[in-house]
């Protein structure tokens, strides 16, 4: 925990337990004679969320707002376009966002690092959170997307507030608060820790299913090491079965979702899940975790899924035959406006041709009478730079 805890917090949460300590010590010495029954010590905080309660109470007014969201689609509409975006500077132009209003999706998914707002500060009520997502509601090109379409949006490391942060970021709830509160959640999503939620659109025969994962607010910590030379991080693979990424109620859930009836079955996981090669985050850091999606979606017969991930700051299209009972194909969309480079050299043997590291964002387009999908890249004046024809019958759909 004390990994994601400066030093101004880890003292303030401190002198909270000594605080604490001080009056159960009070209590215990009080007189033998007093006929009054003893008062029960106060409550002893077990973690740095339970201590923070009370601090965080007198501190949800005034919270940000994304503005004029529109509604998200009826349980029965039928939809045929889907925007993805992600990592995404508030403070800077996002023409990406404009060029995916200009396409007219059914809806725009937001896939974390929504805003930039690292905890740098220590402060527990997460200023940098709070005044960035108060930017992004104020960035014009955040409004065309937001006027043109309904967003979904899931959290990654930036917007949950500590890079490549896990469970034992101390803010995590504060932060899931802030998340909720300017996306407007549905009740689903805040009936429970976390951010997961799904939504099941259209008409039988044409039923799209979404399922929003939240990757960050139970995932275990991250093994490490130094790259060559001491130069950069390398993640390692944690194979121990306690590690998690989901953490178990949310697998619970997942596995309900999954028993749900659908034709199509979109998973939105900020981090990516197929790809096993590159030194970054992604799910096969926890091999366990990875397996067991797999496992999930064969024993529940889970078809016409397609996987949608964001985070790394270049994009690309996977396919694997073998992860579920029929081939899962992946779309990969980042950056939105953080590109690190113009070009990516970077391969994975599940990769379909290249990747495509300037700006951009995905679209997701559903052919219901020549029952086809097409994935594509879009750099960010609109213009496709990747994109893959799949066939219902590819994803086991008769």
């Amino acid at each position: 925990m004390q990994k994601y805890m400066s030093r101004p917090v880890v003292k303030r949460l401190a002198l909270a337990g000594s605080a604490i300590a001080l009056a159960s010590l009070v209590t215990l010495a009080a007189p033998a004679v007093a006929k009054k029954p003893k008062a029960a010590p106060p409550p002893v905080a077990t973690s740095a969320q339970d201590a923070l309660k009370p601090f965080y109470s007198g501190r949800l007014a005034d919270l940000p707002r994304a503005g004029a969201l529109k509604a998200w689609p009826d349980a029965g509409q039928r939809l045929g376009r889907i925007a993805i975006g992600s990592c995404s500077k508030e403070t800077q132009p996002v023409p990406a966002l404009r060029a995916a209003a200009a396409a007219k999706p059914d809806l725009f998914v937001y896939l974390g690092d929504n805003v930039y707002a690292d905890a740098v500060s220590g402060e527990a009520d997460l200023p940098e959170l709070r005044q960035a997502y108060r930017d992004l509601a104020a960035n014009p090109d955040f409004a065309a997307i937001r006027e043109a379409a309904p967003i979904m949006p899931a959290w990654d490391d930036h917007d949950y507030g500590w890079n490549d942060a896990g469970g034992g970021f101390f803010g995590k709830e504060f932060a899931e608060t802030l998340f909720e509160n300017f996306w407007e959640a549905p009740a689903d999503a805040r009936s429970h820790p976390g951010t997961y939620y799904s939504t099941i659109n259209g008409p039988v025969g044409a039923r799209v299913q979404i399922i929003m994962l939240d990757t960050r607010f139970f995932r275990s910590p991250l093994k490490t090491s130094e790259g060559p030379g001491g130069r950069g991080r390398n993640y390692l693979a944690d194979n121990d079965p306690a590690s998690t990424i989901l953490g178990e109620a949310q697998w619970k859930w997942l596995d309900e979702q999954l028993a749900k009836p659908a034709e199509l079955r979109f998973i939105m996981s900020s981090i990516q899940i197929l790809p096993r090669e590159h030194r970054f985050e992604k799910w096969s850091n926890f091999p366990p975790e990875r397996a067991r999606l797999s496992q999930l979606l064969k024993t529940r017969n889970a078809k016409g899924v397609v996987l949608v991930s964001g985070d790394r700051h270049v994009a690309g299209l996977y396919k694997d035959p073998d992860f579920g009972p029929a081939a899962v194909f992946e779309m990969t969309a980042s950056a939105l406006n953080r590109s690190l480079r113009a070009t990516s050299d970077e391969t994975d043997s599940l990769v379909l041709g290249t990747l495509y590291a300037p700006n951009n964002f995905g679209l997701i387009d559903i052919d219901w009478n020549r029952r086809n999908l097409v994935l594509a890249i879009h750099d960010e004046k609109g213009e496709v730079q990747r994109s893959q024809n799949v066939s219902f019958a590819e994803l086991g759909l008769s």
